[in-house]
Formats: structure tokens, C-alpha cells, sequence
């Protein structure tokens, strides 16, 4: 069994997460969003700097582009319940895999918070 040290656990994470020089994506966000599958951020601006980080020689704009024009990720809350980039081409079978998980965990908030208003609160 081969152990690795600290610092190479460290270089090996920031290789797969596409934050090592020799493994950033050239100029193509939505690359980056399909290699790591989903990339999860609260916001679209820190979703963007997380974009920006992986991929060489990218511009806000550029990114931006890459979302609105292009379409090729889309922002939601597909998994677990918080924000994730995820590859247009992926949101369908997800949606399906994962909706009704959600709407079950959601369904509960949504009664208690009928019933609280119902009771005056």
C-alpha cells in the first residue's frame, strides 16, 4: 500500500478539482462544470470566481457568456438542496434522480410553516 504524505494528498485534491497550473481547462467553463460534474456555490458571483480559478485566460465576461449565450451549465438546486453548477446536458436525469427527494423534505417545511400561519404566528 503506498501512503502519501500531506502535501501530496494536497497536489492530488487540487489536480482533480482542477486547481493545479497543469490541470486548469483553457478558456471553456463549461468543460470545467462537466469534468467536475457539479460545482457547488451559494451565488453566481462566487460561482463565476470558482469557474474562473479552473480555466486559463478566462474573463468574467467570458464566463458570463458561457452561461447565458451558450447555455451550457445552468445554477440549481438539484443536489442536496443547495446551489451547484451543473451541465445543461446533465440537469434532466438529475432533476428526475433528485426532485423527488426534495419535494419530500420541502413538502414538511411547507406544513409546518401553514400551520404556524394558520395559528396566528
Amino acid at each position: 500500500m503506498t501512503r502519501l504524505s500531506t502535501e501530496q494528498v494536497r497536489r492530488v485534491r487540487a489536480r482533480f478539482q482542477c486547481l493545479h497550473p497543469a490541470s486548469r481547462l483553457n478558456r471553456r467553463p463549461a468543460a470545467a462544470v462537466s469534468k467536475l460534474f457539479a460545482l457547488q456555490s451559494q451565488e453566481w458571483p462566487s460561482a463565476q470566481l470558482a469557474i474562473h480559478a479552473r480555466c486559463a485566460g478566462l474573463s468574467q465576461a467570458d464566463v458570463a457568456r458561457a452561461r447565458e449565450v451558450e447555455r451550457g451549465f445552468v445554477l440549481t438546486w438539484a443536489l442536496r438542496g443547495t446551489l451547484h453548477l451543473v451541465p445543461a446536458e446533465d440537469l434532466r436525469w438529475l432533476l428526475e434522480l433528485c426532485a423527488p427527494a426534495a419535494i419530500r423534505g420541502t413538502e414538511s417545511r411547507y406544513l409546518y410553516s401553514s400551520a404556524l400561519r394558520w395559528v396566528g404566528f
